[in-house]
Order: C-alpha cells, then structure tokens, then sequence
C-alpha cells in the first residue's frame, strides 16, 4: 500500500480516473515510493508526522501527474485544420514525460542538515596559535 492513493492522484489530476486507468496509476504510485524509498530508508517512520505524511502524498501524486499530462513526453505539436494551425509547447521541466521526482520535492522529503552550504561550523582546534605563520596566515 502507497502513501499516496489513486484518489490523491485523482484530485491533482482535475478529472476522474477511468476504470482502465486506474491500474496504472496504481502502478506507478508504487514505482515512484519505490524510487522514494530508496533515497529515504526511514519512510515509515517519517510518515508518522503527518506535516510529512501530507508533503510524501503530494510529491507521489504530482509525480504520477506528470506521466498522465503527458504520456509521451511531447514537447511541442501542431495541429493544422485547413488553412489555420495552433502550436503548443509545453514548459522543458514538464515535458520528459517520466516518473521522476523534482529537485525541489526531494528538498521538501528530506531536508538539507544544518549547517547549509551558506555556513560554517565554528569548532576549536588546539594548538592553531602555536602554529607558525605561513603566506597565508595560520594554516
């Protein structure tokens, strides 16, 4: 059993879930917590606070989202009737039409730890005044 359920998927969608669509879904809920649960080991346990819960169910969705807008990874198509034509492009972030999840949704599921990249750790370390001085000060 997913997180997520082909209700969830439903809801995101806009639209009902045809009866042969919906093994599918299915399908791909489980494949996209697989990839999830892959990266976070401790999913379950996670999952019990349900702030967590609730972001796990919206990145298994949208993920499934994704495949069901665009099945066929269609960038750009044209339809012409007779002397007129409309061409569409979808956004290149949307458009590989693959079950992935995004980097921003891995950022929501697990966090970066503390301290980010913007920081540093201050620690003292023995004996850095005793050491001589070089070009570029202590080492």
């Amino acid at each position: 059993m997913t997180l997520a359920r082909v209700e969830d998927v439903q809801t995101r969608l806009g639209r009902p879930i045809a009866d042969d669509e919906a093994p599918q879904v299915d399908a791909l809920l489980r494949d996209v917590e697989a990839m999830i649960r892959n990266r976070i080991r401790d999913l379950d346990d996670r999952a019990l606070d349900p702030v967590f819960l609730e972001l796990a169910v919206m990145v298994e969705a949208n993920a499934v989202v994704r495949v069901l807008r665009n099945p066929e990874g269609l960038r750009t198509w044209t339809v012409a009737v007779d002397d007129g034509s409309v061409t569409k492009t979808r956004d290149q972030a949307t458009s590989a039409g693959g079950l992935y999840v995004t980097d921003d949704e891995w950022a929501l599921l697990d966090p970066p730890d503390v301290p980010t990249a913007f920081s540093s750790p201050i620690r003292y370390e023995p004996g850095w005044h005793g050491a001589p001085l070089t070009r570029w000060g202590r080492p």
